[in-house]
């Protein structure tokens, strides 16, 4: 149970930190190309995806056609490696119309350190969204293994049913197979018991 978890925080910031340099980059060639502070809040409203519903799921075919157009717009914007930019952006919910209308008051030199700049931020929101998922993971597991651990800790004892019976729902979770869906019906006023 902890592993899965573990392993995708451990992926999620190799990752990071394979792409901050990136970012670092991407940010010294836009302040390099002069944009201004009143260009900024445009730029950073375009390169934070927090607080975006997530994408739309698509077809591979509406997919392929939409990352065909967002490279074509990015290659017309002179980005480099518009090819590998493209994929990312789109997977977190841009479009060439979005980035159009972003960038429309920078210098053409301008754009592509503001897309690699958007596209490298975007990407460490995201990665950053998967550390915290994972760490709440095993901070939930964690928990639930500490309840079961006290539980030895008195003969007898006040137990809350409700809590005990989703503790074991986290630990065995994986051993549930596919196709079984756990309904839930506890009372409200459901009270502790001496157990």
């Amino acid at each position: 149970e902890l592993n899965n978890p573990a392993a995708a925080l451990q992926r999620s910031t190799a990752q990071a930190r394979q792409l901050l340099p990136r970012w670092q980059e991407a940010h010294a060639r836009l302040h390099a190309a002069g944009i201004d502070q009143a260009q900024q809040p445009e730029l950073s409203a375009l390169a934070s995806a927090a607080d975006e519903s997530p994408p739309t799921l698509l077809d591979p075919l509406a997919r392929s056609d939409q990352e065909a157009s967002l490279q074509d717009w990015l290659e017309q914007a002179g980005v480099t490696e518009a090819w590998e930019i493209a994929p990312t952006l789109l997977a977190s919910g841009m479009t060439a119309e979005r980035l159009a209308e972003g960038t429309r008051r920078l210098p053409g030199s301008a754009v592509p350190a503001a897309v690699e700049w958007i596209a490298t931020s975007r990407s460490l929101s995201s990665l950053l969204g998967e550390v915290a998922l994972s760490a709440e993971r095993i901070s939930a597991i964690v928990g639930t293994v500490r309840s079961y651990s006290y539980l030895d800790q008195a003969p007898v004892q006040p137990v809350d049913v409700q809590r005990g019976l989703e503790d074991t729902l986290v630990i065995l979770r994986s051993k549930l197979e596919p196709g079984i869906t756990v309904h839930r019906d506890y009372a409200p006023d459901l009270p502790r018991i001496e157990a």
